[in-house]
């Protein structure tokens, strides 16, 4: 294909022509001859070029000198690699560049291939850059091709670098270089509270990685005070030390912690930070609505500074304590604005919630709003273990069950409650179903539930007749239940308490009712004048609930209701062994056995740190910005008197309370989060007014500590304001922020780990392996080379312009050399005839 650059030259083209044709019967050779010069020279100026394909070959070697590789990797290698394959193909044309946080050109196309001495910014490996620079140098519409030597570790996803290079058709090659790093002691983790009292100690935990066993030496410092400088023995790959610390006085402090090791390759691993704010005001809020527990004598045990509540105060309250004990007070009483301020002050506000929840903080407690903020739930899960529960139902069937009630008969209406009681009741339910008169009958013997079909028929079966003894069946029932493998028994009586007492052992049966602590009995008083007293004496000593069907037509409704609090309110109340799983709970050593506890079910998401048996005793999770923690046992010495008497209990109570430490220091009606990047740090703040709704157009600037950088923190949304900035060097610092003629003033530490290039070594054959997958490319291993490609796109133009100035003078020369000769032979012929003459 040929393509004429100056078109405009042509233009004399249809006047030669026409000069051509006027002169063709009369034109000499000569003529002719000229005409084809002038086309000629006509031609060349229009600059006509041939495209041809290119032939051509390009290679850019992407030289990674993150510090991943040059600290594994000596720099003879990575030229050895260049080497080789250029020897491979030594007419092709190469270039390099090198990449790190940034990307330079050590050699462009055409220059010998070497690896500059001045190698960028090490503590990134930025692949993106790297590649956009290489595929530029490209001679536009050539054909090219990228090899990447690097261990495949780099700083970000390398999704964007396989699109650049699927975009421009560039394959990329890998050579793998670098490997594990011998000899590295690093600092992987360094953790400890956010916020702490004055005076209160705070632990700090250090995870030390080690590629062998060996000493070190921990030092732990408060800003440029040593705290505590510690020998300690590695056995690797990862051990974890414990440091603790307590500040006089309030405001921010840096810790940070040092890890020495004889012959450590990699320094810039060995510390981290955090910035720990120290405040005199009580960190603790107990709300205790009773004040008989042991909740003040532990707080104080351990240093906690805190204010008693004997109700859930208001959010605005809430918000100037860190933590939140509730305990001695029933579930039930906590009304929806209570529940809706714990909520946003858990999830908004950071602030941790400890429940501590025995017999009377759960029982008669249905579904309500706080169960949602609880890692646990009260409901049996409709996949996973079932619980071993027994129910017996006594059922009160004498002649006063022949009235009516409304139109239809007592007895009819009790049979329909208790079926619509038993369709509430898991199929691995124990049922039994007692009715009595003046004797009594296991119409359906004690047994799983099953489908339900044959208690249903033997319920169908009842009816009315005789006089009210209920001794003997209660007593018969508790045997029953005794004897039952069951974890959680209960005894459900339906009657109106009329009955005879008369040489009746009721103390003896009480008393009985009253030992087996894992039996518990609920009546439901029926008609209009039940005996109240004698009905109240038997739920006391069954450690149950008395209810009330004044209305005998009301009966199913309150059946239901009873059934659902009895499926959903369980206890064990027996000894039972404490196991901690793996965590900070497993130095304790034993813990002692628990008397009883509420028997609950973890969520999904929950973290379940002591069991008791096969149930979770302590269960959390984080929730929002914050921490909920349930402990299913009483602090009173009703279930916990083991508990209380040991030396060890002040230490686990430390331990449960530290379950809900916040992460974040919150400020009311301020949610914050920073965003710690490589290069940039991005904190975004969410302020509220206090009905919750957007706090816009406020004027938000402050600092950064210690470096006193200001910050400027403009909105970008509705209630949301955003600060930009540089990524300060590794250390810990707070962004101090205030609102411009405004009372809003907060502080957000934040930490700056040491880059991610020095967390981690070797090779990543997966990450360099999906680079040249993608793009067409392959290993350059075992002797591999390149292979040559050709482009369908790349065209080179050769210019015609030299070949037709060449021909055009070709045909000028010939014309003249024509010329001459013809003037020669007209001299020869004239010359005869001037001798004549």
């Amino acid at each position: 294909m040929i393509r004429i650059a100056a078109p405009l030259a042509l233009i004399a083209l249809p006047a030669l022509a026409l000069g051509l044709v006027l002169l063709r019967r009369g034109a000499s050779r000569r003529d002719l001859l000229r005409y084809a010069e002038l086309l000629l020279v006509l031609l060349a100026l229009a600059d006509p070029r041939l495209s041809v394909r290119d032939p051509r070959n390009h290679v850019v070697f992407l030289v990674d000198r993150s510090a991943s590789v040059t600290r594994t990797a000596a720099d003879h290698d990575v030229r050895e690699a260049i080497d080789a394959v250029v020897a491979t193909h030594p007419n092709w044309s190469y270039g390099v560049v090198s990449f790190g946080r940034t990307s330079d050109v050590d050699a462009p196309l055409g220059a010998t291939p070497t690896v500059s001495s001045v190698s960028p910014d090490p503590t990134e490996s930025d692949l993106i850059s790297a590649v956009r620079l290489a595929v530029s140098l490209f001679p536009a519409g050539e054909a090219g091709q990228l090899v990447v030597l690097s261990d495949g570790r780099f700083s970000s996803d390398p999704t964007p670098a396989i699109a650049a290079a699927q975009l421009a058709s560039v394959p990329i090659h890998v050579i793998p270089v670098g490997g594990p790093r011998s000899n590295d002691l690093r600092l992987s983790r360094f953790d400890g509270p956010r916020e702490v009292s004055v005076g209160r100690t705070a632990s700090f935990v250090a995870d030390v990685a080690s590629d062998t066993p060996g000493r070190a030496t921990l030092a732990l410092y408060r800003n440029a005070h040593l705290v505590e400088a510690r020998p300690v023995d590695l056995t690797g790959p990862l051990d974890s030390f414990t440091f603790s610390d307590a500040t006089s006085e309030p405001g921010f402090y840096e810790y940070r912690v040092v890890a020495k090791g004889e012959g450590d390759a990699v320094p810039e691993n060995d510390a981290r930070s955090l910035v720990v704010r120290t405040s005199d005001h009580p960190s603790v809020l107990l709300v205790d609505g009773r004040g008989d527990s042991a909740l003040p004598a532990l707080l104080q045990s351990i240093g906690v500074d805190f204010v008693r509540a004997d109700a859930v105060p208001s959010l605005a309250a809430l918000a100037d304590y860190r933590q939140v004990v509730y305990a001695g007070q029933p579930l039930q009483d906590l009304a929806g604005p209570q529940v809706a301020d714990l909520t946003q002050y858990v999830r908004s506000l950071g602030g941790g919630l400890l429940i501590v929840q025995g017999d009377r903080e759960v029982r008669g407690f249905e579904a309500g709003p706080i169960e949602s903020l609880l890692p646990v739930s009260f409901s049996v899960p409709e996949k996973g273990r079932s619980p071993s529960m027994a129910i017996v139902y006594l059922l009160d069937r004498s002649s006063s069950m022949k009235e009516l009630a409304g139109d239809r008969a007592k007895i009819r209406v009790l049979r329909e409650a208790t079926i619509a009681s038993l369709l509430l009741l898991p199929s691995e339910t124990l049922v039994g179903i007692v009715a009595f008169y003046d004797s009594h009958d296991w119409i359906f013997p004690l047994q799983r539930l099953g489908d339900g079909t044959g208690a249903y028929r033997a319920v169908a079966t009842l009816d009315a007749y005789g006089g009210t003894d209920l001794y003997y069946p209660l007593d018969d029932a508790v045997d029953q239940l005794i004897a039952a493998d069951a974890r959680v028994k209960h005894i459900l009586l339906v009657s109106d308490g009329q009955t005879t007492e008369v040489g009746r052992d009721y103390p003896q049966l009480l008393r009985k009712l009253s030992e087996h602590t894992d039996i518990t009995l609920s009546a439901i008083a029926v008609n209009r004048n039940p005996n109240v007293p004698f009905l109240r004496k038997l739920v006391d000593y069954g450690r149950g609930v008395l209810y009330f069907a004044a209305d005998f037509v009301t009966l199913p409704q309150v059946t239901i209701q009873v059934t659902q609090r009895l499926t959903r309110s369980r206890f064990i109340d027996t000894d039972t062994a404490v196991a901690a799983a793996a965590g900070p709970f497993e130095s304790l050593g034993a813990i002692p056995p628990v008397q009883g506890y509420v028997l609950t079910y973890p969520r999904s998401a929950a973290s379940t740190l002591l069991w008791a048996g096969e149930d979770p005793l302590l269960s959390t999770w984080r929730t929002g910005l914050g921490a909920v923690t349930v402990l299913n046992v009483d602090l009173a010495g009703v279930w916990s008197r083991e508990w209380l008497a040991w030396s060890g209990m002040p230490r686990l109570f430390e331990r449960i309370l530290g379950t809900t430490a916040p992460l974040v220091t919150a400020t009311p009606g301020v949610d914050s989060q920073i965003a710690v990047g490589s290069s940039a740090t991005t904190a975004l703040f969410d302020v509220r007014t206090a009905d919750g709704g957007f706090a816009n157009f406020l004027t938000l600037s402050g600092s950064l500590v210690p470096t006193g950088r200001d910050i400027d923190a403009p909105q970008v949304a509705p209630g949301l304001y955003r600060a930009r900035f540089s990524t300060p060097a590794e250390g810990a610092y707070a962004l101090r922020v205030d609102e411009e003629g405004g009372s809003r003033s907060f502080a957000v530490p934040f930490s700056v780990p040491y880059p991610a290039e020095y967390e981690s070594f070797g090779i990543d054959r997966a990450t360099l392996a999906r680079l040249a997958e993608a793009t067409g490319g392959a290993f350059l291993e075992e002797g591999r080379k390149l292979e040559p490609i050709r482009s369908t796109h790349a065209r080179l133009e050769r210019p015609l312009f030299p070949a037709l100035l060449g021909l055009a003078l070709a045909l000028f020369l010939l014309d003249l050399g024509l010329r001459r000769r013809a003037a020669s032979r007209e001299l020869r012929r004239s010359a005869p005839a001037r001798s004549a003459d």
